[in-house]
């Protein structure tokens, strides 16, 4: 019954329930290869044994995503609503005995159990991806941080229990660059998200905008809509930029691991801002040979020298006057 889920995990085969512990955590990498583009290239700078459980996050993650955003085919949101209840009990009744049969929880309640990551957290993740089936819409910016904390703050603090901290405050930054890299996901897919139904962009400054909800249905680029989606790039820059002064308090595979996704995650600003803000005309990705040429370069250098490093903020290109040819 628990393997059933995997069906979610469309891109990858999915290998048989009470598989050996190292083929689950093996079949998580597949998936974080598969899904994670950004993530999976942050990963690939820290050590082995660290990375391993950085893939039996993702792996829960990214099924719990699935569950929520593609309901198996007739069962809709009802059906993606009962799965994340299962999942719930799996998670829990792994926590319990300490292993399940299910590759992807395995993998995960292993990782937990190593460092000591509490349930509540994974609780948490379910509980947000659960109000993407029912809220479409948020009125303003602190009902959405509501909503990000769960979905995207928890999963930087579950990194930091496994990539290490030297503070507690390592978790107060890891909150800001989980906030900071969900925003920059909202903003790059408007127009996948109003295909299933939502919005997230706040309704009082879609308001003071003068932004309304059909125009993105219509995937329709407005001046008020270009305004506000690059008044919400420099909020999400200025969160990336309160994240730079955190880092001393990670251990070297932290430090590594947020400075390579603080970058990669802002290189989506920058190709927003390329293309104006136009989310309807291209999506704002980075390549993934950039993303691999960051993480070999962050890899090679020290941590001394990726925490004492000035990140420059880029020119924004010229905006074309509508009298030019």
């Amino acid at each position: 019954m628990s393997n059933n889920l995997l069906r979610y995990i469309r891109s990858v085969e999915p290998i048989p329930e009470d598989s050996p512990l190292e083929e689950c955590y093996a079949y998580c990498g597949k998936i974080n290869r598969a899904y994670g583009k950004s993530f999976y290239a942050s990963s690939l700078i820290i050590s082995r044994e660290k990375r391993r459980s950085i893939n039996a996050l993702y792996g829960f993650l990214r099924l719990g995503d699935e569950i929520a955003d593609f309901p198996l085919e007739g069962r809709g949101p009802e059906g993606s609503r009962r799965h994340l209840d299962l999942l719930r009990e799996m998670i829990i009744e792994g926590d319990e005995r300490g292993c399940h049969s299910n590759p992807i929880i395995q993998a995960y309640i292993d990782t937990a159990k190593k460092y000591r990551i509490p349930v509540r957290h994974a609780m948490r993740f379910l509980d947000s991806m659960e109000m993407d089936l029912a809220c479409r819409r948020y009125s303003t910016i602190g009902e959405l941080k509501e909503y990000t904390y769960g979905c995207a703050s928890v999963v930087g603090i579950l990194v930091t229990y496994v990539l290490g901290y030297r503070e507690e405050k390592a978790f107060e930054y890891a909150v800001k660059l989980g906030h900071a890299m969900q925003m920059t996901n909202f903003l790059r897919d408007i127009k996948e998200d109003i295909r299933r139904g939502r919005v997230y962009l706040p309704s009082e400054d879609m308001e003071r905008f003068g932004v309304t909800v059909e125009d993105i249905e219509r995937e329709r680029m407005t001046e008020p809509l270009r305004s506000l989606i690059s008044h919400y790039v420099d909020l999400t820059r200025s969160d990336y930029s309160r994240v730079d002064s955190g880092y001393r308090f990670f251990k070297p595979d932290g430090v590594r691991f947020v400075y390579a996704a603080r970058i990669l995650y802002s290189m989506i600003l920058d190709r927003l801002e390329a293309i104006d803000c136009d989310v309807f005309r291209k999506r704002a990705v980075v390549p993934m040979a950039v993303k691999l040429l960051l993480s070999l370069r962050v890899l090679f250098l020290s941590v001394d020298r990726l925490t004492s490093m000035r990140i420059k903020k880029p020119r924004r290109p010229r905006r074309k006057n509508n009298n030019e040819p």
